[in-house]
């Protein structure tokens, strides 16, 4: 028998940068470009691992979290140049990204540890009842520096039911 089941949902730092999230069609057919969709998506995640575990309650043992795997040194950073280009501007934002890589940014082993965490570490996971949280890099949980949108609970409803009725709408689903 298994005595827990994990959920680990993948996020971003740029949840942050979430400024709304649509819970009409309406508001999901405003026009958004760039980076605030990327955020609000990755906000979703955080917003749907606290009320799914919000809905599964306490005593569940199923444990729903999202983690921020850090910006971690991968192949999609290759394909930057089709996002910038190649003109001056193109080529100085590769430099300075490429610079990021060696520096900076996680390798895919590192950045891959706090979703591992949350995966495998099932004693502890149990035992601290780490359920509806979000982590960052290394396993760094951010209870009491979330994103202004995830201490929302009204809206973490609203956008939860809100995604599952379109869904229930969706003839994929019929």
């Amino acid at each position: 028998a298994i005595s827990c089941a994990r959920v680990v949902l993948t996020s971003s730092a740029a949840a942050y940068g979430a400024e709304s999230m649509p819970t009409s069609v309406e508001e999901l057919n405003e026009v958004e470009v760039g980076m605030h969709l990327y955020s609000r998506s990755k906000m979703a995640q955080v917003l749907f691992a606290q009320e799914i575990a919000a809905r599964l309650g306490s005593d569940s043992r199923i444990f729903v979290n999202a983690a921020h795997p850090g910006a971690v040194d991968t192949s999609i950073w290759d394909k930057l140049s089709n996002l910038v280009g190649t003109g001056t501007f193109g080529r100085t934002i590769i430099a300075l990204v490429d610079r990021l890589r060696v520096q900076s940014m996680w390798t895919a082993e590192d950045g891959a540890i706090t979703q591992l965490f949350l995966a495998m570490a099932k004693d502890r996971i149990s035992r601290d009842s780490i359920t509806g949280r979000y982590y960052h890099p290394q396993a760094v949980d951010m209870a009491g520096k979330m994103p202004k949108l995830a201490n929302d609970v009204v809206l973490q409803k609203r956008f939860f039911d809100f995604t599952d009725d379109i869904i229930d709408a969706s003839p994929a689903t019929h």
